[in-house]
């Protein structure tokens, strides 16, 4: 009953990796570069989500094939694997300098993202330097032994959907693959739509007519199946989560006007854009444009943390970004704890703890609890253990704010998509205002 391996998925990744690497650094891969990526081989040659993986390198490759960009959700883009076979700008590494001429690799001590450094020369050749990396640790998609559960979730284009399902139907030939729908409340007033959002492998010999109990019909009457993931798994297949995403649609619908393919800006093309022209792209929630206005952020690493504010849970209810409580929120960045440790996703946590000398596994366990927002349950062997961490006490007063934080990556990846819709505002206005404004 089980959906069988994907044949020859490593060796295809593997090789679509180590092109990539060549492409990247053409005089040699750095140490530190290869370092990451043997790591992340390793943990992938034992992992539950290998087929994962494949499905990822192919549905790229096709997007590539059509002109359409994928964007992933969640920690998974903190995998080194994921950027070489993906086309993403967001490079997990740590920051640093690669020279393209003579190979120059150098790490940059900063907590900034590699789009906000300055413009080097390599002190070998002085050739103009590449600024790379948005220093996403390995732990935050692999945790300390490769074992963490891993969440594959795109964002696309709806017209996208036609073409993944023929790359699944390549990749699963023996196995009916059926449309997934999911629930989506829409506007006061309305019904209840099922959405397209995604497929489901079906075990071999399976259809949809076998599964009455998961049974309904998308919004065009197709019929397909829904079901929570307990559901999916108990019943041996595998899900492919494919959320249509207006901005993406949007970022494409500006291609075709532009000619600009999307997956072809540049790290460096973005850099020139400013907290305003993001304001501008209209991609950004109502506390959001509110933190970008009244904070004015200098860095897409300020952007970033106020990204992951704007949707992080909080303990005082005050700083809810739901339900337009988000005025005082800015509040909580002038405490005086928080100016000491400015943890807006987990990420911060973890580096805050590496920093003061905590060991890697003690530093990973007090982030992921404190990012889940155990510190504030109500559970007394949770409350001993907070208590029990050896971190200062303004620290433990930053994580009692939180319920649940956001992780950097994901973040940082839709800070990417609005850059690069403001990238294209800039170049036609009168286009981006007709898709975005006009036919809201």
């Amino acid at each position: 009953m089980h959906i069988p391996h994907i044949e020859h998925a490593y060796e295809n990744i593997k090789k679509t990796c180590d092109r990539k690497l060549s492409q990247i650094y053409p005089v040699q891969i750095p140490e530190p570069v290869n370092a990451r990526y043997q790591i992340e081989l390793e943990y992938l040659k034992t992992s539950d989500y290998l087929d994962d993986f494949e499905i990822f390198r192919c549905l790229n490759l096709e997007a590539s094939k059509c002109s359409q960009a994928l964007s992933m959700r969640g920690t998974i883009t903190s995998s080194y694997i994921i950027y070489l076979l993906g086309n993403s700008l967001l490079n997990p590494l740590p920051v640093h300098y690669y020279c393209p001429k003579c190979g120059h690799y150098e790490n940059v001590d900063t907590k900034l993202f590699c789009i906000d450094l300055p413009e080097e020369k390599c002190p070998k050749c002085q050739t103009a330097l590449i600024a790379d990396g948005f220093h996403l640790p390995i732990e935050s998609v692999w945790g300390l032994d490769g074992k963490k559960a891993l969440s594959f979730d795109y964002d696309i284009s709806e017209e996208f959907i036609p073409f993944a399902k023929r790359v699944l139907q390549t990749l699963y030939p023996q196995y009916a693959i059926a449309p997934l729908g999911i629930c989506r409340r829409p506007a006061e007033g309305k019904a209840v739509e099922m959405k397209h959002s995604g497929f489901l492998i079906l075990p071999e010999g399976r259809n949809i007519e076998d599964y009455p109990e998961m049974t309904g019909f998308l919004e065009d009457g197709e019929l397909c199946l829904s079901g929570n993931i307990l559901e999916i798994e108990n019943h041996y297949m595998h899900r492919v989560l494919l959320l249509p995403n207006k901005f993406i649609e949007q970022m494409i619908a500006m291609q075709r006007k532009t000619g600009i393919y999307a997956n072809e800006i540049s790290l460096s093309e973005l850099r020139a854009l400013n907290w305003n022209d993001i304001n501008n792209s209209s991609a950004l929630t109502e506390a959001e444009s509110y933190f970008f206005r009244k904070i004015k952020p200098k860095t897409y690493f300020d952007m970033v943390c106020l990204n992951a504010a704007s949707h992080n849970s909080y303990s005082n209810q005050n700083y809810s970004t739901r339900d337009g409580r988000f005025y005082s929120l800015p509040a909580l960045f002038e405490k005086p704890e928080f100016q000491k440790y400015p943890c807006y996703t987990r990420e911060d946590f973890f580096d805050e703890l590496l920093k003061m000398g905590t060991k890697l596994e003690k530093a990973y366990e007090i982030a992921e609890f404190i990012g889940k927002g155990k510190q504030n349950s109500t559970m007394q062997k949770l409350i001993d253990r907070f208590a029990s961490f050896d971190i200062p006490k303004d620290l433990k007063s930053v994580a009692k704010e939180y319920l649940y934080l956001f992780p950097r990556s994901h973040s940082a990846e839709h800070m990417l998509l609005y850059a690069k819709l403001a990238f294209y505002a800039k170049k036609d206005s009168r286009a981006f205002s007709k898709i975005v404004f006009i036919n809201r």
